[in-house]
């Protein structure tokens, strides 16, 4: 069964885990300790939001972002294991009905692989 949810703290480390996977799919390929570093900076921002994706219990996927203005949302991670990409829609509605549920206006995110944009592109994201 899977649900979406905010991550707790009890998935801390698979969340890690699961964000160096996605430093591996950029063009930097961060390494472990870097990749640590990045997520904890982007977890000390106000008004942040981390949900994540979970089959049976375990994470499997998330996105992270935060406040980038009163109404936009600014999505700056996301990342779901390969076998349960089919489930990348779901969380990605699931954060576009949270973010208007808290009054922002709109979302927004970029990405600098062609796979992210391709992602993007297909779930009816727009360039800007």
């Amino acid at each position: 069964m899977y649900k979406i949810k905010t991550i707790e703290d009890k998935d801390f480390y698979k969340l890690l885990e699961l964000h160096y996977c996605l430093q591996q799919e950029l063009p930097t390929k961060h390494n472990k300790s870097i990749s640590a570093i990045i997520l904890c900076q982007e977890l000390c921002v106000d008004n942040k939001m981390v949900v994540g994706l979970y089959k049976d219990e375990e994470l499997v996927g998330f996105i992270s972002g935060y406040e980038e203005t009163k109404e936009v949302f600014y999505m700056a991670n996301f990342f779901v294991e390969k076998r349960y990409r089919f489930k990348t829609k779901s969380l990605m509605d699931y954060v576009e009905n949270k973010t208007k549920k808290l009054g922002y206006k709109a979302w927004k995110c970029d990405s600098i692989t062609k796979k992210g944009k391709n992602i993007l592109t297909k779930y009816g994201a727009k360039e800007i």
